[in-house]
């Protein structure tokens, strides 16, 4: 029984050790990797310049806008739209493409949910467009909105 002990004990340790001292490599070599990003040693006839590397410069991704992202601005214009007052209740959308776009809206009065697109009509309402988490409506030759 002793010996059983003495055996997990000198596994328990030799692993232990063995954990640590490949950890310990593992971070001054990474280390390492860091400081030789930090600095570039220039040698140019005999002279040593120690020069300070700055951060990557992201802005060439961001000025290539590979997605089309609009950056800074809210989808569908910069104008304030009064929620609708119709009995409706907007469960989810998915925007996409005018052919794509589809909202999910509970219509209050009849107690029933509906799949619409862009074209649709709803309690006299018609549906401008569909965009993330709202939905464009065109009541009575005013504008409304139909928010998530």
């Amino acid at each position: 029984m002793i010996r059983v002990v003495v055996k997990l004990v000198l596994i328990f340790v030799l692993v232990y050790a063995g954990v640590a001292v490949w950890y310990g490599r593992l971070e001054d070599t990474l280390r390492q990797d860091m400081r030789s990003h930090e600095t570039v040693i220039q040698r140019q006839r005999g002279r040593t310049t120690k020069i300070l590397r700055q951060r990557p410069d992201y802005r060439i991704i961001i000025k290539r806008n590979i997605f089309q992202a609009v950056i800074g601005a809210e989808p569908g214009g910069d104008e304030y739209l009064e929620p609708t007052a119709l009995k409706l209740s907007l469960m989810g959308t998915v925007s996409g493409t005018k052919r794509d776009a589809r909202a999910i809206i509970v219509d209050e009065q009849k107690k029933k949910q509906d799949l619409y697109k862009i074209g649709d009509s709803v309690q006299g309402a018609l549906i401008q467009s569909i965009e993330r988490g709202k939905v464009i409506l065109q009541v009575h030759g005013r504008r409304e909105v139909l928010l998530l």
